[in-house]
């Protein structure tokens, strides 16, 4: 037989096709934004600086003494400190071909896709500046080139403890660090269990809650930075008022003409056109500090990356 019409006639098939849904890469975005586990110090904007300047006092601390009988009372000293955050932009750029817009299968690329996307932009950010904080934790546990263990968490605990943090605790890891605590509590015995988050908890606490272990509620976050020239990861426990946020919103009455007015606070979406190219840009703009408010509520987890 012959002159049949198959499929494998390049003048009637492409080599491929492209699904018109553009799927989302597999990614860490995991933020504590609006979290009880960080202090939000907002709002900054229209405070006469860029710099806050947060005053830490040690009332708890005082204690009253026994004079004695017709005796005057001594003045006591108020322990104090003060330290500083200060706000920056943060911003990132898309840009994007006439070509590319109209030629896209469904209409799967477009602007408004990609001003999407910078709030996730944003929350990266927000993150990676936060993780960023743990390594100038004066306190540690764990050991360099070691798998993290019960032991290296139980150790983070007590010096916290001993320390005078009795709130609650919130511990962020590196996913290779919670692997690794998974295997070592898989060795323990006793009544004690890692609980794992519900899907109530997951939307009360957000993306990569881990679970709960002994009244510290665990995060799992990719991001979280290397320590020792690679060799680990350095994930931290701490208490709430270890570290805090600031954010400003923009001046919006003074931006003119390309300000999107769809914005999610406090990010603000801009676009620009370059007719003579053909080019599309989005630009996103936030203003953010964040900042280790007291040491001593930290206690960072070293250990094999």
């Amino acid at each position: 037989m012959a002159n049949e019409i198959l499929a494998g006639s390049s003048d009637f098939l492409v080599a491929s096709v492209l699904e018109m849904e553009i799927l989302t890469k597999l990614n860490s975005l995991i933020n504590l934004r609006g979290s009880p586990a960080l202090v939000d110090f907002s709002p900054m904007a229209s405070r006469g600086s860029l710099t806050l300047a947060i005053p830490l006092a040690g009332w708890d601390s005082l204690a009253m003494t026994a004079p004695g009988e017709a005796t005057g009372v001594s003045n006591t000293a108020l322990d104090s400190d003060q330290i500083t955050l200060t706000i920056a932009r943060q911003a990132i750029q898309l840009q994007v071909s006439d070509e590319l817009l109209v030629s896209s299968l469904g209409g799967a690329m477009n602007i408004e896709r990609l001003a999407q996307s910078t709030v996730s932009a944003y929350l990266n950010r927000h993150n990676d500046l936060t993780v960023g904080l743990f390594s100038g934790v004066t306190a540690s546990a764990g050991t360099s080139g070691a798998d993290l263990t019960l032991d290296d968490v139980i150790d983070a605990m007590q010096t916290l403890m001993k320390a005078n943090n009795t709130d609650g605790l919130y511990c962020m890891l590196h996913g290779q660090q919670m692997a690794d605590l998974q295997n070592s509590l898989r060795g323990e015995g006793g009544a004690l269990s890692f609980a794992a988050p519900t899907a109530e908890m997951i939307a009360a606490k957000g993306k990569g809650y881990a679970g709960s272990y002994l009244g510290v509620d665990f995060w799992v976050n990719n991001r979280v930075a290397t320590a020792n020239a690679g060799a680990d990861r350095a994930g931290c426990m701490w208490s709430r008022g270890a570290f805090g946020y600031a954010e400003a919103t923009h001046p919006l009455s003074a931006l003119r003409g390309s300000l999107n007015p769809q914005i999610v606070s406090p990010v603000v979406v801009e676009f620009e056109r370059t007719g003579t190219s053909g080019l599309n840009t989005v630009i996103a703009s936030a203003f953010l500090g964040v900042a280790m408010v007291e040491d001593a509520r930290a206690c960072k987890i070293v250990t094999d990356a």
